[in-house]
């Protein structure tokens, strides 16, 4: 995946679907696309760079994650879910890796304008339950 990379001293992670709606309308399928963006993904990444960053002893993972984690908000339910997760295991892994000089770092901004967070917003009443 990286293998024409030398060195990734730094990860941020910043990219995420948001789709609002009542949770039980989305489909096991829509949910799963939610949590494979924003939470597998940031997996996958975190794990591929940690290996250099562990033999370094060095790196700063960066991940932006959402106040939604935290403080759901109404028809959130489903994008809430897949960002507390990604808060937990950004959290521990602060655990692991405390005394290495890896940093895991987690910012939870509030929506700003420009980010166009609806622009892909999928309609759960289309949703197979």
């Amino acid at each position: 995946m990286l293998s024409n990379v030398d060195r990734i001293d730094v990860l941020s992670k910043c990219a995420g679907i948001v789709w609002v709606g009542t949770s039980e309308a989305y489909s096991v399928a829509q949910f799963e696309r939610i949590r494979q963006t924003n939470l597998v993904g940031p997996f996958r990444f975190s794990r591929v760079v940690l290996l250099g960053m562990r033999s370094r002893r060095d790196g700063l993972l960066i991940k932006i994650i959402s106040v939604s984690g935290r403080d759901a908000p109404l028809g959130f339910g489903i994008y809430a879910a897949s960002k507390l997760g990604l808060e937990a295991l950004t959290e521990v892994l602060g655990y692991e890796v405390s005394g290495l000089g890896i940093d895991p770092v987690i910012a939870e901004p509030e929506p700003f304008p420009g980010t166009h967070l609806s622009a892909n917003q999928e309609d759960p009443g289309r949703s197979q339950l």
